[in-house]
Protein backbone atom coordinates (compact mmCIF):
# COMPACT_ATOMS: atom_id res chain seq x y z
CA UNK A 1 0.00 0.00 0.00
CA UNK A 2 2.57 2.67 0.57
CA UNK A 3 4.93 1.29 -2.84
CA UNK A 4 2.18 0.03 -5.07
CA UNK A 5 4.27 -3.30 -6.27
CA UNK A 6 6.67 -0.99 -8.04
CA UNK A 7 9.59 -3.87 -8.71
CA UNK A 8 12.28 -0.75 -8.50
CA UNK A 9 10.91 0.01 -4.97
CA UNK A 10 10.68 -2.93 -3.67
CA UNK A 11 13.94 -4.15 -4.79
CA UNK A 12 15.27 -1.76 -1.94
CA UNK A 13 13.96 -3.44 0.75
CA UNK A 14 16.36 -4.72 3.04
CA UNK A 15 15.13 -8.46 3.81
CA UNK A 16 16.57 -8.55 6.95
CA UNK A 17 14.24 -5.78 8.65
CA UNK A 18 10.54 -5.94 9.15
CA UNK A 19 8.25 -3.23 6.46
CA UNK A 20 7.92 -0.79 9.11
CA UNK A 21 12.03 -0.20 9.30
CA UNK A 22 12.33 -0.73 5.75
CA UNK A 23 10.19 2.48 5.16
CA UNK A 24 11.77 4.00 7.66
CA UNK A 25 14.83 4.18 6.47
CA UNK A 26 14.02 4.43 3.04
CA UNK A 27 11.41 7.35 3.45
CA UNK A 28 12.20 8.97 6.77
CA UNK A 29 15.88 8.61 7.19
CA UNK A 30 17.99 11.11 6.00
CA UNK A 31 19.56 10.55 2.85
CA UNK A 32 17.02 7.59 2.25
CA UNK A 33 16.71 6.22 -0.98
CA UNK A 34 13.15 7.55 -1.38
CA UNK A 35 13.33 11.35 0.29
CA UNK A 36 13.26 12.50 -2.94
CA UNK A 37 11.52 10.04 -5.17
CA UNK A 38 8.16 12.35 -5.52
CA UNK A 39 9.78 15.24 -7.02
CA UNK A 40 11.73 13.32 -9.11
CA UNK A 41 9.75 10.63 -10.63
CA UNK A 42 7.16 13.34 -11.75
CA UNK A 43 9.70 15.57 -13.03
CA UNK A 44 11.30 12.83 -15.35
CA UNK A 45 7.85 12.05 -16.26
CA UNK A 46 6.37 15.35 -17.03
CA UNK A 47 7.69 18.33 -19.26
CA UNK A 48 5.62 20.53 -17.26
CA UNK A 49 5.70 18.84 -13.80
CA UNK A 50 4.43 21.82 -11.50
CA UNK A 51 1.11 21.48 -13.32
CA UNK A 52 0.73 18.25 -12.71
CA UNK A 53 1.67 18.54 -9.52
CA UNK A 54 -0.73 21.14 -8.54
CA UNK A 55 -3.37 18.57 -10.16
CA UNK A 56 -2.23 15.74 -8.10
CA UNK A 57 -2.28 17.99 -4.69
CA UNK A 58 -5.90 19.17 -5.33
CA UNK A 59 -6.73 15.32 -6.11
CA UNK A 60 -4.80 14.31 -2.63
CA UNK A 61 -7.06 16.00 -0.66
CA UNK A 62 -10.41 15.00 -1.35
CA UNK A 63 -10.42 11.27 -1.28
CA UNK A 64 -13.44 11.01 -3.60
CA UNK A 65 -12.18 12.72 -6.38
CA UNK A 66 -12.76 16.17 -7.77
CA UNK A 67 -14.60 17.43 -11.01
CA UNK A 68 -12.74 19.26 -13.36
CA UNK A 69 -14.65 22.63 -12.10
CA UNK A 70 -13.75 22.14 -8.27
CA UNK A 71 -10.08 21.17 -9.49
CA UNK A 72 -10.02 24.72 -11.86
CA UNK A 73 -10.84 26.06 -8.18
CA UNK A 74 -8.57 23.42 -6.21
CA UNK A 75 -5.23 24.48 -8.97
CA UNK A 76 -6.19 27.96 -9.25
CA UNK A 77 -5.43 27.42 -13.34
CA UNK A 78 -7.79 28.13 -16.22
CA UNK A 79 -9.69 25.89 -17.81
CA UNK A 80 -8.20 24.62 -21.36
CA UNK A 81 -5.73 22.64 -22.95
CA UNK A 82 -2.86 22.68 -20.41
CA UNK A 83 -5.41 21.39 -17.85
CA UNK A 84 -7.05 18.96 -20.32
CA UNK A 85 -3.36 17.33 -21.08
CA UNK A 86 -1.98 17.35 -17.11
CA UNK A 87 -5.40 14.94 -16.73
CA UNK A 88 -4.99 13.00 -19.47
CA UNK A 89 -1.40 12.13 -18.98
CA UNK A 90 -1.68 11.48 -15.38
CA UNK A 91 -4.67 9.18 -16.25
CA UNK A 92 -2.18 7.48 -19.21
CA UNK A 93 0.71 7.12 -16.51
CA UNK A 94 -1.88 5.44 -13.72
CA UNK A 95 -1.78 8.07 -11.29
CA UNK A 96 -5.30 9.07 -11.53
CA UNK A 97 -8.65 7.70 -13.12
CA UNK A 98 -11.30 9.40 -13.85
CA UNK A 99 -15.07 8.29 -13.53
CA UNK A 100 -18.04 9.12 -15.73
CA UNK A 101 -21.68 9.62 -14.82
CA UNK A 102 -23.66 7.09 -16.29
CA UNK A 103 -25.75 7.96 -19.66
CA UNK A 104 -22.72 11.30 -20.08
CA UNK A 105 -20.37 11.91 -22.14
CA UNK A 106 -17.62 14.17 -20.15
CA UNK A 107 -19.32 17.06 -17.68
CA UNK A 108 -19.39 15.76 -14.12
CA UNK A 109 -16.44 13.70 -14.58
CA UNK A 110 -14.93 12.73 -11.22
CA UNK A 111 -10.74 12.76 -11.34
CA UNK A 112 -9.58 10.01 -7.87
CA UNK A 113 -6.08 10.39 -7.14
CA UNK A 114 -5.23 6.58 -7.20
CA UNK A 115 -0.90 5.86 -6.90
CA UNK A 116 -0.53 4.47 -3.53
CA UNK A 117 3.08 6.14 -3.32
CA UNK A 118 1.94 9.24 -4.36
CA UNK A 119 -1.03 9.26 -2.01
CA UNK A 120 1.53 8.10 0.60
CA UNK A 121 4.29 10.93 0.18
CA UNK A 122 1.67 13.40 0.12
CA UNK A 123 -0.51 12.34 3.53
CA UNK A 124 3.09 10.84 5.16
CA UNK A 125 6.33 12.34 3.63
CA UNK A 126 5.58 15.75 2.36
CA UNK A 127 5.13 17.06 6.28
CA UNK A 128 7.28 15.35 7.82
CA UNK A 129 9.70 17.63 8.25
CA UNK A 130 12.41 16.10 10.07
CA UNK A 131 13.67 13.02 9.71
CA UNK A 132 13.08 11.49 13.06
CA UNK A 133 14.11 7.63 13.98
CA UNK A 134 11.44 5.21 14.22
CA UNK A 135 9.03 8.04 12.81
CA UNK A 136 6.78 5.34 10.67
CA UNK A 137 7.05 2.59 13.35
CA UNK A 138 5.50 4.93 15.94
CA UNK A 139 2.55 6.31 12.95
CA UNK A 140 1.39 2.82 12.86
CA UNK A 141 -0.39 3.42 15.99
CA UNK A 142 -2.30 6.73 15.28
CA UNK A 143 -5.37 7.24 13.77
CA UNK A 144 -4.58 9.00 10.81
CA UNK A 145 -2.45 5.58 10.36
CA UNK A 146 -5.71 3.47 10.53
CA UNK A 147 -7.48 5.87 8.16
CA UNK A 148 -4.69 6.09 5.92
CA UNK A 149 -4.77 1.58 5.84
CA UNK A 150 -8.69 1.93 4.81
CA UNK A 151 -8.20 4.06 2.14
CA UNK A 152 -4.83 2.84 0.81
CA UNK A 153 -6.52 -0.96 0.92
CA UNK A 154 -9.21 0.35 -0.92
CA UNK A 155 -7.16 1.99 -3.97
CA UNK A 156 -5.18 -1.82 -3.93
CA UNK A 157 -8.58 -2.87 -4.22
CA UNK A 158 -9.51 -0.32 -7.41
CA UNK A 159 -6.62 -1.20 -9.00
CA UNK A 160 -7.33 -4.62 -8.89
CA UNK A 161 -10.59 -5.44 -9.51
CA UNK A 162 -10.28 -7.47 -12.20
CA UNK A 163 -8.08 -9.72 -10.34
CA UNK A 164 -10.50 -9.79 -7.62
CA UNK A 165 -13.04 -10.11 -9.65
CA UNK A 166 -11.85 -13.43 -11.66
CA UNK A 167 -10.51 -14.57 -7.82
CA UNK A 168 -14.03 -14.91 -6.51
CA UNK A 169 -15.28 -16.28 -9.48
CA UNK A 170 -17.57 -13.73 -10.12
CA UNK A 171 -16.47 -12.39 -13.57
CA UNK A 172 -19.14 -12.62 -16.50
Amino acid sequence: MVFGGIPYYLDLLNRRTGLAQNIDSLCFRRGGQLTDEFDELYRSLFRNAEQHLSVVRALAGKKSGLTRDKLIGGTRKASGGTLSRALGELEQCGFIRSLRPFGRKSRGTLYQLIDPFTLFYLRFMKDSGSFLSGYWQKMQSTATYASWCGHAFEIVCLNHLEQIVRALGIDG
